[in-house]
């Protein structure tokens, strides 16, 4: 029997992975709305505003022959923290693993980023820790 572990995880920009993922989780919720009307006996409740929000922690580093991916997480970066003062952006972005398969196991959502803490200590490889709330339903999830 094959367990998922946190060593396969994955995060996608677009369809470009974003450096090496050592952690990541994600939060769906639901808001209830109150329908009880006079006369009911018991509380009644439907479905209301659903929300996803979640956080990543990235590692990258520049070498030479370094990959597309490895340089990604600056263009990740730009997506948030702005220069010019523009809005930012939204992104594509798809959280996950690979199983043992070789197969994706993963959610598919359009993000706008909220923070993004950079850590950079002597001898340790660069990381930062990304979070964001998704700007609509998710558009795949193969988890």
């Amino acid at each position: 029997m094959g367990y998922y572990s946190g060593g396969d995880g994955l995060m996608k920009v677009g369809t470009t992975t974003v450096a090496t993922v050592t952690t990541w989780s994600f939060t769906a919720s639901q808001e209830t709305l109150d329908i009880t009307t006079l006369g009911d006996r018991d509380r009644k409740l439907v479905g209301g505003t659903r929300s996803v929000s979640g956080s990543a922690s990235i590692s990258w580093y520049s070498a030479s022959g370094a990959t597309a991916g490895d340089k990604m997480a600056s263009t990740l970066m730009g997506n948030l923290i702005k220069l010019d003062g523009s809005v930012s952006d939204q992104v594509a972005l798809t959280l996950g693993i690979t199983d043992y398969g070789t197969d994706e196991k993963s959610i598919t959502m359009t993000v706008i980023l909220t923070s993004i803490a950079m850590t950079s200590s002597q001898g340790e490889v660069l990381s930062a820790e990304v979070s964001f709330e998704a700007a609509d339903a998710p558009t795949a999830l193969t988890l």
